[in-house]
């Protein structure tokens, strides 16, 4: 059995939410990756929206973690995925710091769009809290 933690975020910015979207496989999701040695997970969320979008970013709340399972290549893994709700820090035009085989393009998409083209469950519902959570600060 293999552990994997990871964090990501979600960056909603004039009405639109920032996704990454694979050129390479068929789905769209939000920027997130691995844990690393020494790292909380807040730290690696904000450096892995940096590498993955070249966009900085802040967190503005955590949004909640998700534990699923799955066997791949003969393995059986155990993924925690904790995403956080950021903000811009500048929205100037962001240089990735993508692995090379990260063959992805960011993507910004319209709340609904987003909803109807995520491909994990765990993204939608993390884009769903986040939601809530912006319309109850309005409403404050």
């Amino acid at each position: 059995m293999i552990n994997r933690h990871s964090a990501g975020g979600l960056i909603i910015h004039e009405g639109k939410v920032l996704a990454i979207s694979w050129t390479t496989h068929e789905y769209v999701c939000f920027p997130k990756g691995g844990i690393e040695k020494d790292e909380t997970s807040e730290q690696a969320a904000v450096r892995e929206v940096f590498e993955e979008t070249g966009y900085q970013a802040s967190i503005i709340s955590p949004l909640k973690s998700w534990t699923h399972e799955f066997d791949r290549d003969g393995n059986h893994y155990i993924s925690t995925v904790d995403y956080y709700l950021m903000e811009l820090v500048d929205d100037k035009s962001p240089t990735p710091h993508r692995e090379i085989y990260e063959k992805f393009e960011n993507v910004w998409l319209g709340i609904d769009e987003a909803s109807a083209k995520l491909t994990f469950d765990d993204a939608r519902e993390a884009l769903e809290i986040a939601i809530k959570l912006l319309d109850k600060s309005k409403d404050h």
